[in-house]
């Protein structure tokens, strides 16, 4: 027997939606710049596309007699936004509808958060790691640069996991590609599965460290943050090539169906890597949608429906370093 939805419950249902995943989002969301009108920043650009001024070094001298001489020959480029809409959607039992509308841990409602924001995860990483769109209009290809590259067999003989060498040639590469890391957003953030992170501190040379034992002092715990680094560990991250260098990470390709990154040629090579936070772009739609309603074609039992859209961009490519780790040692 059907019953009345009252629009109080859409509405609690909508707002559980938006404080899970749109307010709160992945794990890639604390650390990357935030666009959106709903985050009290840049505001949604209808066009996807976003004036950058990049580089580090000094902002342009210039000399006037005048105060209100316009500034016309700014240097900038665009990037524009891919976005992606994805929806979900469940059947409840009727005796669930007032339950699901306000419970904040509801299980189907939990399973359903947890696609999203693994799917936000895996269009920020394609952005970070694949090709962008540049250029005056933004529709110039921006592939990732493959000299930004810790090799896979830095610090030890032949292809290794992730070592203290790995960690710290990762800051030497950002020092040497002048990334400005003392006036940027710090600190860096290195993303990588739990295994590489057990690595990490089963290296003698990372332990030992006077780094490491003053931070363990500090933290009584294990270390993530280390050495002005976040340590974010995130066992989806995208298989390599043989060589380490090459990844297939666009929107829709480079992770299956169920959103799992796939090793097509067996190389067992993982994409660890680091980035600043100001180097990619992610982009929350506005017009996230979620409603609750009887479905005539399922005997009008109630169906959960969502929506949500996301766009991402890397902005800077010397902000983002592979360091590829091999998983059969």
């Amino acid at each position: 027997m059907s019953q009345d939805i009252s629009n109080l419950q859409v509405r609690s249902f909508g707002q559980n939606f938006y404080t899970n995943v749109e307010l709160a989002g992945g794990k890639l969301r604390p650390y990357m710049t935030i666009v959106g009108g709903q985050f009290g920043t840049m505001k949604y650009r209808e066009d996807g596309i976003y004036p950058v001024f990049t580089g580090g070094g000094r902002p342009s001298l210039r000399t006037t007699r005048f105060g209100k001489t316009p500034i016309t020959e700014a240097d900038y480029t665009n990037r524009r936004v891919k976005r992606q809409f994805f929806e979900d959607g469940f059947f409840v039992d009727w005796q669930d509808v007032e339950q699901i509308a306000v419970d904040l841990k509801h299980p189907k409602m939990m399973n359903s958060m947890r696609k999203f924001k693994r799917e936000e995860d895996i269009h920020a990483m394609a952005a970070l790691l694949g090709v962008a769109q540049g250029g005056v209009a933004g529709e110039t290809d921006v592939s990732f640069d493959t000299n930004n590259v810790v090799p896979v067999d830095t610090g030890g003989t032949g292809n290794q996991g992730m070592n203290y060498a790995k960690f710290l040639g990762l800051k030497e590469s950002l020092a040497t590609a002048n990334v400005d890391l003392d006036y940027g957003p710090n600190p860096v953030i290195v993303m990588g599965p739990k295994q590489y992170y057990n690595e990490l501190y089963q290296d003698e040379r990372f332990i030992n460290s006077s780094y490491y034992q003053f931070a363990k002092a500090q933290a009584s715990q294990s270390v993530k943050e280390f050495m002005d680094v976040t340590i974010v560990v995130m066992n989806n991250c995208p298989w390599l090539n043989t060589a380490g260098t090459g990844i297939d990470a666009g929107i829709n390709s480079g992770w299956d169906a169920n959103g799992d990154s796939v090793d097509v040629d067996s190389t067992d090579i993982r994409a660890c890597f680091g980035f600043c936070p100001d180097a990619a772009m992610l982009e929350i739609s506005p017009d996230v949608e979620a409603a609750i309603a009887p479905d005539i074609t399922r005997g009008n039992n109630p169906l959960a429906y969502l929506k949500y859209g996301t766009g991402s961009v890397r902005m800077e490519e010397a902000k983002v370093w592979l360091v590829p780790c091999d998983e059969s040692p």
